[in-house]
């Protein structure tokens, strides 16, 4: 059924009652949730017809009986006040003392008939002024009265408690009536309004219920869209993280090669190393060895031909003195000869020309030696110097400055193969360098992007988990203001049961 509806016919239910104003009726619809303006113009549309229906019509007496009851159960509360003589009210519900408040002419209308009815009640006199002009009247009788007076007292408060029992049954008996015709009003009152709070909750129900429904499917949308999107992120990375791990196991595999291809580098140059500095040793030993021998050599042959040319210098000299020996000789024997041949002539010649003549000829045969000697000593003297010059050749040919410099040119050749060496290692160590680089440089790449997946997925699930917590957050406040309404709903049912 249409809400409006609902609220339409319960207005006219209400109207249709005795003693309810519209003031109250706009007061109950404010308290559904409508405004004063909402609630007028129900009214008006309320006047517009009558219900028809047998359930309205029964309900209408019923309502009716029911305000007359409170106006009845007002009554007594009050007369009680009044006998009792107390000054405090006695409690009622809110919905009660609201009508009270709002009916003054229905106060006034109480305490008039309350009066009335204490007039008609017979009011005992006290007991003192009764006892005072009794005393005064009757001063001299004494004890006879005394004992009358407590008779009389004694009856007196016997009628008093038959009074007060008759006074309590009817307020018993008219609280009892006031009670069941308050029931009915109430339990009228609220049956209108349950069912209006009852269409009320459905109609409020069916809409969350809808909106939940709409919100639960559009979350669940979101929720696979972000799963597909978080499947498709996931076969990527997972393609790439398997390009890395091929990626990986390739430069490990490059990286295991190269620790082999240094190690076999490493145990081969340090070989040629080896080989290299053995050599050198071999050949500087060896050239060592030849230069020692070629010392000792050198040394056989300067001694050797010291030797020779000792032994020429003295053939010459011994020639050279067997020549002059000999032509001294043969001279000596002419000069002898010729002097002889002198000493003869002299004794035939001149002393002083063969003198002169002797002279002469002993000039003339010295001039012939020398130069006869000269022409022999001249050969031998080349033949001296060509052999010393021989000598100094060779032994410029193993001079110690000769040596040195092919000694220098080995070393520098050594040099040269171990520059070659460490060139070859230096070249080794900077591909090493640039391939651990590449290496490093990979890695970082592969850690980077596994860094990537991580943050990914780690955003995915606080993503997902944020739709979750929004959809508790929903659930929770859904079933907050459906508990709520569930309250509202068993508050009058409590009150009730109170009563």
């Amino acid at each position: 059924m249409d809400k409006r509806q609902i609220l339409l016919d319960s207005v006219k239910k209400l109207l249709a009652l005795e003693g309810v104003s519209e003031k109250d009726i706009i007061e109950n619809l404010k308290s559904v949730g409508l405004s004063p303006e909402q609630s007028a113009e129900l009214i008006k549309e309320a006047k517009g017809g009558k219900p028809s229906t047998e359930e309205e019509k029964q309900a209408t007496p019923k309502l009716a009986e029911g305000f007359k009851q409170a106006k009845s159960k007002e009554f007594e509360d009050f007369e009680e006040e009044i006998i009792k003589g107390k000054g405090e009210p006695v409690e009622k519900e809110p919905e009660e003392k609201e009508e009270v408040a709002e009916e003054p002419e229905f106060e006034e209308e109480l305490i008039s008939e309350a009066e009335e009815e204490m007039e008609k009640k017979e009011k005992p006199k006290p007991l003192k002024e009764r006892t005072a002009s009794e005393e005064i009247e009757h001063a001299d009788i004494g004890k006879l009265w005394e004992t009358g007076v407590l008779t009389t007292v004694d009856a007196k408060l016997e009628e008093m408690k038959d009074l007060k029992r008759d006074i309590d049954a009817v307020i018993e008996s008219r609280v009892q009536a006031a009670v069941e015709k308050e029931s009915g009003k109430i339990k009228a009152f609220f049956d209108a309004q349950r069912e209006l709070n009852s269409s009320k909750m459905e109609a409020l129900v069916k809409e969350k219920t809808q909106e939940f429904s709409e919100l639960v499917n559009s979350k669940v949308s979101e929720l696979k869209q972000v799963n597909s999107a978080i499947q498709q992120a996931s076969a990527r990375l997972e393609a790439k993280q398997q390009v890395h791990s091929e990626l990986l196991a390739a430069i490990n595999e490059k990286v295991s090669e190269v620790e082999k291809l240094k190690a076999r580098i490493s145990s081969s140059a340090s070989s040629e190393m080896a080989e290299a500095r053995e050599k050198i040793e071999g050949f500087v030993k060896e050239a060592q060895k030849k230069l020692n021998d070629l010392d000792l050599r050198v040394t056989r042959t300067l001694e050797l031909e010291s030797k020779i040319a000792e032994g020429l210098l003295k053939d010459a000299e011994n020639k050279i003195e067997n020549i002059v020996d000999s032509k001294t000789a043969g001279i000596d024997r002419r000069i002898s000869e010729k002097i002889n041949e002198l000493n003869s002539i002299q004794e035939k010649v001149d002393p002083k020309k063969v003198e002169d003549k002797l002279a002469q000829l002993v000039r003339d045969a010295s001039k012939r030696l020398d130069e006869q000697v000269a022409g022999k000593i001249q050969p031998l003297s080349r033949e001296v110097e060509a052999k010393i010059n021989d000598l100094e050749t060779l032994q410029s040919r193993v001079d110690p400055k000769v040596m040195e410099s092919r000694l220098r040119e080995l070393e520098n050749r050594f040099q040269k193969d171990a520059d070659a060496l460490r060139g070859k290692m230096e070249d080794f160590n900077l591909f090493k360098e640039q391939f651990i680089n590449i290496v490093e440089k990979n890695t970082s790449t592969f850690n980077k992007a596994i860094k990537e997946f991580n943050d990914e997925r780690l955003k995915q699930s606080k993503l997902i988990e944020a739709k979750m917590k929004e959809l508790e957050d929903f659930e929770k406040k859904f079933a907050q203001e459906m508990g709520l309404m569930i309250e509202d709903m068993a508050k009058p049912k409590a009150e009730k049961k109170k009563k």
